[in-house]
């Protein structure tokens, strides 16, 4: 078994999941999960709706199990700041990464038939150059795959890539039970998730009676109130930025808190600025109280 396992992971195999049934096989005293599809992680990227389903067994120990696919258009990418700590190479990490491999391997050609200053020059800088990409892409990875545990300068840019593909995957919500009914379409699911929230959070505005302050202690000294009342100073917000970590998931808004510390000294005159206007009572923008609504799979092979 356990070189079984070692093959799947060298052979970059990950399990598809499925829906149905929790088990494929039984003897009517033993319930297990025997049966199952492995696929390529690379294909999380191609086939974006893999579908593995556990049909009913009928008379049989095993259950059939129904591979199903659809192409459906990926969603349109939106703006993410990338933490690179100050890499100054724009546009697609990957490709230019592939550009200055060859770079590199025409200038170590070019060297091995005329070692001279001149060529030795020119191999070092596309090595540099290309040194400094990789570590935009291990940086791009990281931050797409959400490691937090993972050591700079491990340049393990595949482990990180198959990260990702599989929180892809595992992140598909193939069906929803909806007052008993199976919902399998990715437009009943979705619609079914709008209907849901935005049931819970609206409603009928309601008089709500206040209480008699006078029953209550006050608990909070004048010492305490002139605390909460002082104004904010750039040192606080400054602490408060450096104590999170940089690979955190973005917000709606799609800049981490790798961004905040980065560009702070740019940043810090209007971030602090709007910070006290918000202690002030000034209402915030939608563009910062916009809240996003994902439905993420909390165990494995959510259906429910």
């Amino acid at each position: 078994m356990h070189d079984f396992s070692e093959f799947i992971v060298e052979a970059g195999l990950i399990d598809a999941g499925y829906v149905g049934s929790k088990f494929t096989w039984t003897n009517k005293r033993v319930w297990k999960r025997l049966d199952r599809v492995l696929m390529p992680v690379s294909w999380s990227g191609v086939f974006n709706d893999f579908k593995v389903e556990h049909l009913h067994r009928g008379s049989s120990d095993h259950c059939p199990l129904q591979i199903s696919s659809s192409f459906l258009p990926n969603p349109v990418s939106s703006f993410r700041f990338q933490n690179i700590g100050g890499i100054k190479i724009l546009g697609n990490v990957l490709d230019k990464v592939r550009v200055l491999d060859n770079l590199v391997a025409e200038a170590e050609e070019l060297f091995d038939k005329a070692p001279s200053d001149i060529n030795r020059a020119s191999l070092s800088l596309a090595q540099a150059n290309l040194s400094l990409c990789l570590s935009m892409e291990e940086a791009f990875w990281k931050q797409k795959a959400a490691c937090k545990w993972a050591a700079e300068g491990e340049r393990n840019t595949k482990l990180l890539h198959n990260m990702v593909n599989r929180r892809r995957l595992g992140n598909n919500i193939f069906r929803i039970w909806e007052n008993g009914a199976a919902l399998d379409s990715p437009v009943d699911i979705q619609a079914s998730g709008v209907f849901f929230f935005e049931k819970l959070l609206t409603g009928d505005p309601k008089v709500l009676n206040l209480a008699d302050l006078q029953h209550i202690p006050a608990l909070v000294t004048e010492e305490d109130k002139n605390f909460l009342l002082r104004e904010i100073n750039e040192k606080e917000i400054l602490d408060c930025i450096q104590s999170l970590n940089a690979d955190s998931e973005a917000g709606p808004d799609s800049y981490s808190a790798g961004f905040f510390k980065h560009c702070w000294t740019i940043i810090k005159s209007d971030l602090l600025a709007a910070v006290r206007e918000f202690m002030m009572g000034a209402s915030l923008p939608r563009s910062i109280s916009t809240t996003t609504i994902i439905l993420i799979p909390k165990v494995p092979n959510a259906q429910a």
